[in-house]
């Protein structure tokens, strides 16, 4: 008698069906093949052959040959019309039963999920996690669950951005002089010796007042001196 065909679903990694729409998002190719897979997805063609063509073939994005069923890529790309596409390949793809007793996959339903894959396809534990993950993308329908990428960011000159960022504060005031009160220096206090000068005036009986107050007069602007009455 011969054995029954196992029964296999897609498993392909939640990882790559993100990364896989995010290229038909920047272009839809024509064909999908081992050699188009590998480079992108970073794995062997073997690896791609084996574990990625299989799934995009049964979810209905590519044909048998490797071309691209560009009607359903091109809702797939599309966040308006993912939900819709999920749905599809869920009606299409997957048994009634399984689609009735578990319509959405979460935490406290996803062991029992995975248990179902399991014997259902009479595979290993970790064919069928692999078939959980992908069918619970499926069953979220949400378009924002796509992983966010990060742009690798060059670090900083923490240098420049203490100089460019750090607030310096600067307070200019006026010079304070102090104030130098000059003391009051008396002679004696320098022991410098004292002058007196006598000075002799003679005048001519003949000379009038006019010419004597000339004199004295030129005496006080050159000797800076007082006439005495």
């Amino acid at each position: 008698m011969a054995e029954a065909k196992k029964e296999v679903f897609p498993r392909l990694p939640v990882g790559n069906w993100w990364k896989l729409r995010k290229l038909f998002i920047q272009k839809i190719p024509t064909t999908v093949t081992d050699t188009y897979i590998a480079p992108l997805l970073g794995m062997s063609q073997d690896s791609a052959r084996a574990n990625i063509l299989p799934s995009l073939r049964q979810i209905g994005l590519i044909n048998e040959d490797g071309t691209v069923q560009q009607e359903r890529a091109a809702k797939w790309r599309e966040d308006a019309h993912y939900p819709e596409v999920c749905k599809e390949i869920i009606n299409e793809i997957y048994p009634q039963e399984l689609r009735e007793a578990f319509q959405m996959v979460d935490d406290t339903n996803r062991a029992k999920v995975a248990s179902w894959f399991r014997m259902r396809t009479k595979m290993g534990e970790g064919a069928a996690q692999m078939m959980t993950s992908f069918y619970q993308i499926l069953t979220e329908a949400d378009p924002t669950k796509a992983p966010e990428v990060k742009q690798r960011v060059k670090p900083e000159n923490t240098r420049a951005k203490v100089i460019n960022t750090a607030e310096v504060k600067i307070k200019t005031e006026p010079a304070k002089i102090p104030e130098v009160k000059s003391p009051t220096v008396h002679l004696e206090q320098l022991n410098i010796p004292s002058i007196n000068i006598n000075i002799e005036v003679h005048i001519s009986p003949e000379a009038d007042a006019a010419q004597i107050d000339q004199i004295f007069k030129s005496m006080s602007n050159h000797l800076n001196i007082t006439r005495k009455a």
